[in-house]
């Protein structure tokens, strides 16, 4: 038998027989005694008798979609995926996936999610599509309900109390205990404003973008291009809705937000996109309201910024807030003071990082170990360690030397406490176990394997389990330190090193016995031995 993208063949003596015909594309196909086995895109796996006339089909337990645009990780280590046609839900403590499709007027929740098989829910809402409709923000609020950001979205006016159908909106909200319990914001009441200002826009046109939560509870939205000059929504946890103008701000704000983050200090940071051609004219920068003092300010290159069209933004665990923008990238240490907030940022931005690729970076993700994640649309991820080293000598993680499933990555989100990270690529989904998972307290953790080594064998020795800051110095037992690793040390990946085996003349450690000790910046010690054959 042979198979192509479309069907399966039979050789019946000289010619070859249509076997089978699918509508779908066929990915793969096996066969096994008088059973074949196939898969179908977007159809699951048929089981099919070659000779009989049984057949079943089997959905596997998957997401609905390969490509999402958002990516988040709640406290459980769920791991929720959106785009714009619902969401994938990861459980990886049973390795099994739940999704929430919408439907334009059925609503389904069985109350179960099955594990074994394709296992979804239907909410009945309505989007009205455009080739640029898509997911900008996931948001999972500490009040237990997920938000999602369309970005380029219609309101559809009549159709706006069409039952059964939850009215068209560019903000979805929906309770993670009960997927019932969910609507979307609309533009009642002006909450959201549409763009009908901007070339090309329209009322009913509406371009949501980032989000981000404050200690109080508020959930903080940015709608870009609104036509009111209200780019700025904050839902507070009472129910009511604050809207924020340029004029509230004091021209801090501009009608092109993109990211939103909030500061050690829990002040909300907006980055702006700087748009000198054609309306709405923007500077751009980065907008930073003090919302219970009730301040604003904004930091543009006469502070330090290396250029005003600021592309992302986020938070790393040390308090810096780190920027992408068209000119590089650059940290900044957010001022402790109110009322010399912007002369202090002038010493408090960095110089931008030297570049280190050519690629076309667009986001920047922070991990739970300060490892920051540039995400580009044409070359994979790029990594820049805590140690203020790269990841890979630069190319961090690309389709060349990773299973990356495709260059252009949408998005990454982190589990502090397991280290995964979470790739969402136009080509699927990358879940990647990394060394950077919360920090280990004490040595009684840490092991070296294999044990023994042997060069000739294994690629590398690895020493894990190490908490923060070690240092580990490998010792002959007559007391020689023949190689160390550092914090700085491109084998050193925080919680656990990853070495050649090889010494700084560039051989193979030799036949041994040896001693590893190891120790940090708060005094902790401990030895091990090792051997090598």
């Amino acid at each position: 038998m042979l198979a192509d993208r479309w069907g399966i063949y039979e050789l019946n003596g000289d010619s070859w027989d249509l076997f089978y015909s699918s509508p779908n594309a066929l990915n793969d196909a096996a066969l096994s005694g008088d059973t074949l086995i196939l898969a179908e895109q977007n159809q699951g796996i048929l089981i099919k008798e070659k000779q009989g006339s049984f057949s079943r089909r089997i959905l596997p337990n998957s997401p609905f979609a390969s490509f999402y645009n958002a990516v988040e990780v709640d406290e459980n280590g769920h791991v929720y995926f959106a785009n714009r046609d619902g969401i994938s839900i990861y459980y990886p403590e049973s390795r099994s996936w739940h999704n929430l499709i919408r439907a334009d007027t059925l609503i389904h929740i069985s109350g179960e999610k099955n594990t074994n098989s394709f296992s979804a829910d239907t909410l009945a809402y309505t989007t009205i599509l455009s080739t640029s409709t898509t997911i900008y923000d996931l948001l999972l609020a500490q009040n237990g309900y997920m938000y999602v950001t369309f970005e380029g979205f219609y309101i559809d006016y009549p159709r706006l109390n069409y039952d059964p159908v939850v009215k068209p909106g560019p903000l979805l909200v929906i309770n993670r205990e009960d997927y019932s319990d969910y609507t979307m914001v609309d533009t009642t009441n002006d909450i959201f404003h549409g763009s009908e200002a901007s070339v090309g826009g329209e009322a009913r046109y509406l371009i949501l973008r980032g989000m981000t939560e404050t200690r109080d509870g508020s959930v903080w939205v940015a709608n870009a291009h609104a036509a009111n000059n209200e780019p700025l929504v904050r839902f507070k946890p009472d129910g009511t809705v604050e809207k924020y103008s340029i004029t509230d701000s004091e021209n801090a704000l501009e009608v092109l937000p993109t990211e939103l983050t909030t500061d050690q200090y829990d002040r909300v940071w907006i980055s702006l996109q700087s748009h000198p051609q054609n309306d709405p004219i923007t500077q751009g920068g980065i907008a930073v309201f003090d919302y219970r003092q009730n301040v604003w300010y904004r930091i543009t290159s006469s502070h330090g910024l290396i250029n005003n069209n600021v592309l992302s933004i986020d938070r790393a665990p040390d308090g810096t807030i780190w920027v992408v923008t068209s000119g590089g990238i650059q940290s900044i240490t957010p001022p402790v003071s109110i009322t010399r907030f912007l002369e202090d940022i002038i010493s408090n931005i960095s110089s931008p990082l030297p570049a280190v690729s050519d690629a076309n970076i667009t986001k920047v993700r922070i991990d739970g170990r300060s490892n920051k994640w540039f995400l580009t649309s044409d070359g994979g991820v790029k990594v820049y360690l805590a140690n203020s080293t790269w990841l890979n000598s630069g190319y961090g993680y690309t389709q060349e030397n990773t299973p990356l499933l495709d260059s252009f990555v949408a998005d990454a989100a982190f589990d502090k406490k397991t280290g995964m990270a979470y790739i969402a690529t136009a080509g699927g989904i990358n879940m990647v176990e990394t060394p950077w998972a919360e920090e280990i307290q004490g040595t009684s953790a840490i092991k070296v394997f294999p044990q023994p080594y042997n060069s000739r064998v294994h690629e590398r020795i690895i020493i894990d389990g190490l908490p923060d800051q070690s240092t580990v110095k490998v010792v002959t037992l007559g007391g020689e330190v023949l190689f160390t690793l550092d914090p700085s040390s491109p084998y050193h990946f925080g919680r656990q090193i990853i070495w050649n085996g090889r010494l700084h003349d560039g051989n193979p450690i030799s036949r041994g016995i040896y001693y590893l000790f190891v120790y940090n910046v708060d005094g902790e010690s401990k030895t091990l031995k090792f051997a090598v054959q």
